[in-house]
């Protein structure tokens, strides 16, 4: 924190009592004692009212101005207190509820990160792992086909146990 003393024809100087509730007792702590949340927060009051940085806060305001007013937004999500039920779906019809399930990976597959919540993140990283080699070789396999014409594995919508071996596998690790 700095403390400034000036006088003179446009001196400027700013009383405690003209400081915010919040800004208060942050400047009567000692420079010493303060934590560094309280720094930064002092920090940024001084760079907000010291009169060596008026044409810089001025310039970004106008250059603010300057921004366009309609600026595309996202949704965010946010966690759900509960989580819904879901339910296998009897012949793909959501009227026809089956048996509820609980989240998860099919058992035939890598395990799920242990001690990982089950949540659309954990499973984007689940799926992308060193564990899970398919996703980076169907990937190759599309870039190949992209640039080649034809990918290492030629069946490249069947990449399974029905499709065709690839041509050169040492490639696709």
């Amino acid at each position: 924190f700095r403390l400034s003393i000036a006088s003179g024809k446009g001196a400027s100087h700013r009383a405690l009592a003209d400081v915010s509730d919040k800004m208060r007792p942050i400047a009567l702590t000692e420079a010493g004692s303060r934590t560094e949340e309280q720094q930064k927060e002092l920090a940024k009051y001084h760079r907000s009212v010291t009169p060596l940085l008026a044409d810089a806060r001025k310039e970004i305001e106008e250059l603010k101005k300057q921004l366009p007013k309609d600026v595309a937004s996202t949704l965010v999500m946010e966690k759900v207190k509960e989580p819904r039920e879901t339910h296998v779906m009897i012949r793909g019809s959501f009227l026809n509820k089956g048996d509820q399930v609980e989240p998860g990976v099919p058992d035939i597959l890598h395990d799920w990160p242990e001690g990982e919540p089950v949540n659309r993140l954990t499973f984007a990283r689940w799926l992308v792992s060193p564990e899970n080699p398919l996703v980076g070789r169907v990937t190759m396999n599309r870039l190949w086909a992209a640039y080649f014409g034809t990918g290492l594995v030629e069946t490249s919508e069947e990449f399974g146990s029905q499709g065709e071996p690839p041509s050169h596998p040492e490639l696709l690790d």
